[in-house]
């Protein structure tokens, strides 16, 4: 059975922006809001045994997919309410560590993680991380704010890295090397800045 319901303008905003940062802002919000209640919804915790052989909490994923292996290959990390991805490929990890100190002072409990889409989101939402190290071996990041933003404010400073649109006022960029992380650093701190100064920072 099909229902209608009617939501006011906050809440469609507050949803629309849930969506974007899960890659679902052209999918029905029928999708949306089932993909929210799913991740509200409390997990079993993870054996000692799992915990032993590296591996993430058990997802709906079915054995052998390619979500599956992508959790194996991104464990949670926990430390009380931190939460922080991590990679077992060394170099991926050390963009990482580069990035940490910054997401955190942008979000002081970590990052959370949406397995619909292999993101970790920060609070507020002004920055994700998507961890690609099986092949490509790099991080893919989308901040709050158009490129254009970027460009008015750093010029072309940050010309280590190719930034490009992303969905609904939101740009992405790829970190492949330590070279780039004093510019995506800047990048992200702006992003921070940037939707604080627009009143858009939602808790």
């Amino acid at each position: 059975m099909v229902r209608q319901i009617v939501i006011e303008d906050d809440v469609y905003a507050a949803l629309v922006e849930r969506a974007t940062a899960m890659d679902m802002a052209f999918r029905p919000a029928n999708d949306v809001i089932k993909a929210l209640l799913e991740q509200a919804t409390p997990r079993r915790p993870e054996s000692h045994a799992e915990s032993d052989r590296g591996g993430a909490a058990p997802s709906a994923a079915a054995p052998g997919s390619g979500r599956a292996d992508a959790l194996q290959r991104t464990p949670v990390v926990r430390n009380g309410s931190v939460r922080y991805p991590k990679s077992r490929v060394p170099g991926v990890q050390g963009l990482l560590d580069g990035l940490r100190d910054t997401i955190f002072r942008i979000s002081e409990t970590g990052m959370i993680y949406h397995p619909t889409t292999g993101k970790w989101v920060a609070d507020p939402n002004t920055v994700t991380l998507k961890v690609q190290d099986a092949r490509a071996g790099n991080l893919r990041v989308t901040v709050y704010g158009r490129p254009e933003d970027f460009v008015g404010h750093m010029g072309t400073s940050y010309s280590a890295l190719k930034i490009e649109p992303d969905m609904a006022g939101y740009s992405r960029f790829l970190v492949e090397n330590e070279g780039q992380l004093a510019d995506a650093k800047r990048v992200i701190e702006y992003s921070y800045e940037l939707k604080k100064r627009r009143g858009r920072l939602r808790r």
